[in-house]
C-alpha cells in the first residue's frame, strides 16, 4: 500500500492537490444531481409522495374567537334576530368537530347558539387533566349559570372511568342552570394506529385504509369506558344520546360513505362525518318545550 497507493500518489510541496479538488467538486456535482432528481421526482409522482389519501377537513366553531377552543371560555356567538331559544355547546374537541353543523342547525331553527369548548370540564382532577382545564371548568359553569340556556349539549372524550365519574358530577351541577341538557357519548373508535391518513407515504409507504370495521375489531376498552359514562350521567336523571348507532349497525363500523371519509383520525368526525348529525340536532332543538 505504501509504495503501490501513498507514494504513487504523493505530492510534493508547491503543487496542486488536484485530488482534493476533484474530491470538493464531485461532492458539489452529486449534491446538485440529488436536488434535481428529488424535486423532479416529486413534481413528476414518482415517489408516490401524492398518491396517498388527503385528510379531510374538520370543524372548528367553538371557543375563542370561534377559531378552535380555548382556555379563556369566551364563547363563539351565533345570534338570531328572531330568537326562539338559546344553545349552549360545551365540551372539548369532541365538541369542536361538528360545533359547525350545530350552530348551522340552531340558525335555522331560530336559536341563539354559544360554543364554549377546551377541555373535559370537571371541578376535581382526573387523569391526565389538561393544564387550565379547572380554571376553565369554573368559568365555563359561571357562564352557563348567568345564560341559563334552553339546551345545554355536552360532548366530550372520555377515556377513562375517573373522568368519566368526574364529569358526570359536574355535569350533574348544571342541571338547575339548563332547560334540557342533553350529553353525547363516545363517537366508535377504529382500531387504526398513527399511520391513517399519513403525511409522509414517502417513509410510511403507501396504505390503503379500510371503509369498515367488524365491531368485534372496534376499540371494546374506549366502548365500555363510554358506557360506563352513559350510565353514570343516566343516574342524575340527565339525557343522552348515543352516538355509535350513527356510524354502527350491528355488524359494521363505517368511516367512509359515497367516497367521503366520516373521520379525520380514529375518532374525530371529518366535516362530512358531522354533517350526518344534522337531523339529530335539528329535531333536538325542534323538540324542547315551547
Amino acid at each position: 500500500m505504501y509504495e503501490k497507493v501513498e507514494c504513487r500518489f504523493r505530492m510534493s510541496e508547491g503543487t496542486v492537490n488536484f485530488s482534493s479538488v476533484k474530491q470538493r467538486t464531485s461532492i458539489f456535482v452529486l449534491f446538485a444531481i440529488s436536488i434535481v432528481f428529488f424535486f423532479f421526482g416529486t413534481s413528476e409522482n414518482y415517489f408516490s409522495l401524492n398518491q396517498n389519501i388527503s385528510k379531510p377537513n374538520r370543524q372548528t366553531f367553538i371557543g375563542d374567537n370561534c377559531k378552535g377552543n380555548s382556555p379563556n371560555a369566551i364563547p363563539c356567538f351565533r345570534d338570531n334576530k328572531e330568537s326562539l331559544g338559546t344553545l349552549v355547546l360545551l365540551g372539548d374537541s369532541h365538541a369542536e368537530h361538528f360545533s359547525q353543523t350545530l350552530a348551522d342547525a340552531t340558525h335555522n331553527s331560530k336559536f341563539k347558539y354559544y360554543g364554549v369548548g377546551f377541555c373535559a370540564p370537571s371541578l376535581e382532577p382526573y387523569p391526565r387533566i389538561r393544564e387550565g382545564c379547572l380554571e376553565f371548568s369554573v368559568r365555563a359553569k359561571r357562564f352557563i349559570d348567568e345564560t341559563k340556556p334552553d339546551i345545554l349539549l355536552i360532548s366530550v372524550f372520555i377515556t377513562s372511568s375517573q373522568m368519566g365519574e368526574s364529569v358526570a358530577k359536574y355535569i350533574s351541577k348544571l342541571d338547575q342552570s339548563a332547560k334540557q341538557i342533553v350529553v353525547l357519548n363516545n363517537t366508535p373508535v377504529f382500531p387504526d394506529s398513527e399511520t391513517f391518513f399519513v403525511d409522509r407515504p414517502i417513509i410510511y409507504g403507501k396504505k390503503e385504509f379500510k371503509k369498515s370495521f367488524h365491531v368485534s375489531q372496534m376499540d371494546k376498552v374506549m366502548r365500555n369506558i363510554s358506557l360506563e359514562f352513559t350510565a353514570d350521567i343516566r343516574k342524575y336523571g340527565i339525557k343522552t344520546i348515543d352516538l355509535w348507532s350513527v356510524y354502527c349497525n350491528y355488524n359494521l363500523c363505517t368511516r367512509k360513505m359515497n367516497d367521503n371519509w366520516l373521520f379525520f383520525d380514529t375518532h374525530h368526525l371529518s366535516q362530512k362525518g358531522a354533517e350526518l348529525l344534522g337531523p339529530l340536532f335539528f329535531r333536538l332543538i325542534q323538540n324542547v318545550d315551547s
